[in-house]
């Protein structure tokens, strides 16, 4: 997909109120901003709950339903123009509607921040470090491997051969979010094998994430100082997170009696945490996820401070809020725009990255002595891909490293 192809719409409306005052007053209420969210909420949670009623039966994870409701609700199937999602979806209400589904993102990943309980790689041990270690180098290398040969012997445009490496990063990331989704999703979280898969994707994420990071700066314009003054507001970022916001959560916790309940005001504090973390990150220049993504990391797992947030919060994001992200991520792909040769380099991309994870997986389990079928599911839970990754490959068409998603899901008519 060539990089000319990117095409800017501006849309000229007048200024209406956000509000409308009903049909009995003559107001269309999808012509203003309100009622229309309340509406893309509405039918993207519906939507999601049915897909995965359906599709539950059939072992799939929520995941899986949230892509499929994008594409419905997208122009591939639909068109450009289908006269009631361009209304519902109209170009107008984008700019609101995006930032709020984002909001509801940002909540999610700091929610399984929360769930992220590091002291379970020391309970792992080696085991999990060995099997976390291998997962990343196994895929990242034969992914790199089939790049320098599909560069040297495949026929491509320009700019196809300069994101080839790129895609074989992006396509070989392990993430902890996917996995503790998935493992939750299958009901295999309490089990030795899910604890194992969770307590090796935290390794082999965080490689992941680091190599992707490099990868996305190595791409952008700035001079070296630059990305070091970029690389040191992340630590310090995260060292205010551990240092300072960390211990008053300590302190909330110990303040809050066996048994009973924490307090609302620590419980908004918390928030207001939440939001300067993620204002933070956007002012030094990275993802606005990786503050709210740390600071869930550094809240004391369990009760009574951890369990309560995810327990007050939870099922409002995943139900209603992350459903309207995934329309906005998915619904702007129409798979008929695809160039044949794109699909077809990143497919190859995606079975090699499956083999090495599958592989670097169960080599090590194997040698561990999990017996071969155990071996086997740790490697397939291990390879699967989730909402981590259309965060990255988002990041990299924000960054122009990928051009993969239009700016709109739908025109305005």
């Amino acid at each position: 997909m060539n990089s000319s192809e990117i095409e800017l719409e501006l849309v000229c409306q007048g200024i209406t109120n956000e509000r409308s005052r009903g049909i009995f007053y003559g107001d269309n209420p999808l012509d203003h901003t309100t009622p229309t969210v309340l509406a893309q909420l509405s039918l993207s949670s519906l939507l999601s709950a049915l897909t995965q009623y359906i599709l539950t039966p059939l072992g799939e994870s929520a995941f899986i339903s949230l892509l499929l409701v994008g594409f419905f609700l997208g122009p591939s199937l639909w068109g450009d123009k289908h006269s009631f999602l361009s209304k519902v979806y109209s170009a107008k209400s984008i700019n609101v509607s995006s930032t709020f589904a984002f909001f509801g993102c940002i909540l999610y990943l700091f929610l399984l921040g929360i769930k992220m309980d590091m002291g379970m790689v020391k309970r792992a041990g080696r085991k999990a470090v060995v099997i976390g270690l291998f997962t990343f180098i196994f895929p990242i290398t034969l992914n790199l491997i089939v790049a320098e040969i599909l560069t040297t012997n495949m026929e491509m445009d320009q700019y196809l051969h300069d994101r080839v490496p790129y895609i074989a990063v992006f396509q070989s990331v392990t993430t902890f979010h996917v996995i503790v989704c998935l493992v939750t999703d299958l009901k295999l979280i309490n089990s030795e094998l899910g604890q194992l898969a969770i307590s090796s994707s935290m390794i082999s994420g965080t490689c992941s994430w680091s190599l992707a990071i490099f990868f996305l700066f190595i791409d952008r314009d700035e001079t070296h100082d630059l990305i070091a003054l970029i690389l040191i507001t992340a630590i310090l970022l995260v060292m205010i997170i551990f240092f300072l916001l960390r211990p008053i959560m300590i302190w909330m916790t110990r303040k809050t009696s066996e048994g009973k309940q924490i307090k609302e005001t620590y419980v908004t504090s918390i928030f207001i945490m939440l939001l300067g973390c993620a204002f933070l990150s956007e002012v030094f220049g990275h993802h606005v996820l990786f503050g709210a993504v740390t600071l869930g990391m550094a809240v004391p797992h369990g009760p009574p401070l951890g369990s309560a947030l995810v327990n007050k919060i939870e099922s409002f994001v995943s139900s209603i809020l992350l459903p309207s992200y995934f329309v906005f991520s998915v619904a702007g792909v129409n798979i008929f725009s695809i160039h044949l040769k794109t699909v077809t380099v990143v497919s190859i991309f995606g079975v090699s990255s499956f083999i090495g994870k599958v592989l670097g997986s169960m080599l090590p389990a194997l040698y561990f002595k999990i017996p071969p079928s155990e071996a086997f599911s740790l490697g397939l839970v291990m390879s699967c891909q989730g909402i981590s990754d259309v965060l990255l490959i988002q990041h990299g068409r924000f960054l122009s490293v990928m051009t993969l998603f239009s700016s709109l899901p739908y025109s305005a008519t």
